[in-house]
């Protein structure tokens, strides 16, 4: 476990936030079918991403048991970390797919989502209503769920921030990914909340790759939780990996002619 390293973003993982961020720049000046379709394949993409990451910390986690089950005494402190860290992030996780699929009852009717729903299709794909720019306004900022996502996001951000107290550039990572602070409103020219800034008049399909990113990257942050922890299982070991001779002298005088 000792060679366990950060998960680095693949070429695949750069090429959708590139996609990502072109689109919400395009968004801003003209909300075109074209633009509403790339924000769905990005949404796609990132699905996929989500379920590779789902397969590989499920596969850690089940190593991490099972070397916990070998040594107990040096790994189960850890062990445990990484159980709660699971818990965690699947509660925000599921938390967001909630909201997801509140912004799409609201545009597309319960029955619509229900009917996704018995078809085994997650709800929040496949979205008729993907243009409108009102639901996901009133629902996140009208109706205050905004500010509450913003909390729960904010508490993980602490929590895992907290985790990694042993690996500063770990931390200040996090910090970035889960920033909820104020944002800057160029039409007003002013600060917003964070809610309003990820909200406000945006259509359907935009908030809801938004809130798939985010899921995406609770997956991502928690790999790389997983394999910091395996590391600290390892952390106060004595490493040898080099050899070399010397002539130690039983004793700190030399008599001469002896």
């Amino acid at each position: 476990m000792g060679g366990a390293k950060n998960c680095p973003e693949t070429p695949r993982q750069k090429m959708i936030g590139m996609m990502y961020l072109v689109l919400t720049a395009m968004l801003a000046l003209n909300v075109s079918t074209d633009i509403l379709n790339g924000f769905t394949m990005v949404d796609d993409s990132l699905h996929n991403s989500v379920d590779a990451a789902n397969s590989r910390n499920s596969k850690m986690y089940r190593d991490f048991e099972e070397a916990t089950q070998q040594n107990p005494e040096k790994m189960q402190d850890w062990y445990n970390r990484a159980v709660e860290l699971g818990h965690r992030a699947d509660s925000l996780y599921n938390y967001i797919q909630g909201f997801k699929e509140q912004i799409v009852v609201l545009a597309d009717g319960q029955k619509a989502v229900d009917e996704r729903i018995a078809a085994g299709i997650d709800p929040t794909r496949e979205i008729q209503g993907k243009d409108n720019r009102d639901v996901a306004g009133q629902y996140a900022i009208v109706e205050g769920n905004g500010a509450i996502l913003r909390d729960v996001i904010a508490m993980y951000r602490d929590y895992i921030i907290e985790l990694a107290e042993h690996k500063p550039e770990l931390a200040n990572e996090f910090k970035n990914i889960f920033a909820c602070d104020k944002m800057w409103n160029e039409h007003i020219k002013d600060s917003v909340a964070w809610e309003v800034g990820m909200f406000d008049g945006m259509p359907v399909c935009a908030c809801i790759t938004v809130l798939t990113k985010m899921q995406s990257d609770i997956r991502t942050t928690e790999s790389e939780m997983i394999f910091y922890l395996m590391d600290q299982t390892d952390a106060g070991d004595l490493r040898v990996n080099k050899l070399n001779a010397y002539v130690i002298p039983k004793s700190d005088y030399v008599i001469q002619g002896a």
